[in-house]
């Protein structure tokens, strides 16, 4: 915990650096070296400052500066007061490596045609059922997830349909799976961090987040309706496609081992919340199991191609004989084009080591990974791997800001905003919603919960247990429904429009915050009463 020391140039140095990381977070860029033109090719060297190297560079310079200690470094991976970074990258790639393992079997697919086939040609049902559709993906595995999986769906279907603009089905999804992730403590990296400080479990989590979830998911589809009342963005009849939901199934028995898997893992965590079992280890092995069963898959299939690949040969060889023709008035032999294929058949290993030759081992070795376990590669690939130095980055420069004073000036004045229960719910939600939409969730949530455990805070006199679990609980509201006001409110804001941009639908900056602003404020207002009620009955009545 931060000591309670005054201010000084170390402090300030470290603030402006965190700021300075935020900016290139929400604002990549690539800056160019002096006088390194020519040095590679005809223009300047580039340093990229982005959500996976801007903390880094600043972790650095303080360091070089005597800011901070390596200390500081060891407990922003390993963590301190209850907070374990380590474990919670842990949590979230074991659950994205299970989710996205069954996507690949075209699960989420099967599931987005069986409800797109139900609403027929009606375009508000068609918009009903995918808003259930991504809100049960978000509440039973992750925000990312959702953004990861259904955004790609959502663009080729939207196309497919001529829905046009499909503003309103992309803004539902990105809201589905930012407020339904607010169920389950595993929804979002924000939930864990807010849970991990406190010691609450798994299933006091979801009791707590349960009702205020639910209260959210109505009123954002209520205003939704709301708000894209025009048929232009909502059409009264849609020209779905249809496809039988088995044709897209790619996988059958990979995908009912997946739901078997993902079943299993939130059973685990709902049947170990009542021991003292850190969540990372109870959803590791689900992972390994997953990735066991997709590297079998793969060597059964490479298997099934090198006996298809030797019949094949063996054809061949026959056919080649077959082709022998005897003219025996002209004592000619013709033999077959097949003769060709067999001679490339039979060099094929010698293809291979020239090739390792020539593109080097190291490349070798990742080919040979990519075409020995495409399913592995593909889930891997598929996987948000910016957010481990991220995060990681972000740990190390909270700590580094709760080290030098920062935390404990944030925690006095934290504690004179919130006298009570009711002003502190709506205080910490207002003050994370705001933050979270300039500094990102991930961030925001790891400060306002070092805030809230500084004995400044804690150890003050009005602070009761109603108050702490109201900031708590409010926090988790922020976190996640604030991610929902622009695009920029967390990594899984950054993957949606990185994806649209690339597909060439994106909504702007300032489109997406107006449609936003018609429904947010209103879908925060409503959890945050169901939150107090539940304080009052528990502690107040």
């Amino acid at each position: 915990m931060g000591q309670d020391r005054s201010l000084d140039v170390h402090s300030w140095v470290a603030l402006s650096f965190f700021l300075s990381v935020i900016f290139f977070v929400i604002f990549p860029q690539k800056l160019p070296i002096p006088g390194t033109k020519g040095l590679i090719n005809s223009s300047r060297i580039k340093i990229p400052f982005n959500l996976a190297t801007a903390p880094y560079y600043a972790i650095i310079i303080l360091l070089a500066s005597r800011s901070i200690g390596f200390r500081i470094i060891i407990n922003g991976f390993v963590g301190s007061e209850g907070i374990e970074p380590y474990s919670i990258m842990i949590l979230f790639y074991a659950l994205a490596y299970i989710c996205v393992s069954l996507d690949l079997t075209g699960f989420v697919e099967f599931c987005a045609y069986w409800f797109s086939n139900r609403s027929g040609k009606n375009g508000k049902k068609l918009f009903t059922y995918f808003f259930i559709l991504f809100n049960l993906m978000s509440a039973f595995t992750s925000n990312d997830v959702v953004v990861l999986t259904g955004t790609i769906f959502l663009v080729y279907y939207t196309k497919q349909a001529n829905i046009n603009p499909p503003v309103a089905f992309f803004i539902s999804e990105f809201m589905a799976a930012n407020i339904a992730s607010m169920t389950l403590y595993i929804g979002n990296p924000t939930n864990v961090v807010v849970s991990q400080a406190y010691n609450i479990s798994f299933v006091k989590y979801s009791a707590w987040m349960l009702a205020p979830t639910i209260v959210s998911i109505i009123l954002a589809y209520i205003f939704l309706r709301i708000v894209f009342r025009n048929p232009k963005f909502i059409p009264k009849y849609v020209d779905s496609p249809k496809r039988e939901p088995r044709e897209v199934l790619k996988d059958k028995f990979g995908a009912i081992l997946g739901v078997i898997l993902l079943g299993l893992c939130l059973i685990a965590l709902m049947a170990t919340s009542f021991t003292k079992i850190k969540v990372w280890v109870v959803t590791l092995p689900f992972a390994v199991a997953s990735m066991i069963k997709d590297i079998i898959y793969d060597l059964i299939d490479r298997r099934k191609k090198r006996n298809n690949a030797q019949e094949n040969q063996e054809k061949r060889k026959s056919n080649t004989e077959f082709n022998t023709i005897i003219d025996s008035n002209n004592d000619r032999t013709i033999v077959g084009v097949n003769k060709n294929d067999l001679e490339l058949a039979e060099n094929f290993e010698n293809l291979e080591l020239e090739s390792q030759n020539k593109i080097g081992e190291s490349k070798w070795h990742y080919y040979s990974f990519k075409n020995i376990f495409p399913t592995m590669y593909s889930v891997f690939i598929r996987m948000p791997g910016s957010l481990l130095p991220f995060s990681i980055g972000m740990f190390i420069l909270v700590e580094a800001l709760s080290s030098l004073g920062w935390i404990a000036l944030f925690a006095k004045f934290f504690s004179t905003l919130t006298p009570s229960y009711i002003p502190a719910v709506f205080v910490t939600a207002t003050i994370s919603i705001i933050l979270c939409n300039l500094l990102n969730n991930l961030p925001m949530t790891v400060l306002l919960t070092r805030v809230i455990q500084h004995p400044n805070f804690s150890q003050a006199e009005h602070v009761t247990e109603s108050v702490k679990i109201g900031c708590l609980f409010a926090l988790v509201i922020g976190s996640n429904v604030g991610a929902c006001f622009t695009v920029v409110g967390a990594l899984a804001g950054l993957m949606w429009d990185k994806i649209l941009r690339d597909k060439k639908m994106q909504i702007e900056y300032w489109q997406f915050l107006k449609w936003n602003l018609g429904v947010m404020p209103v879908v925060s207002l409503g959890a945050c009463l169901i939150l107090i009620f539940e304080i009052w009955i528990i502690y107040e009545r």
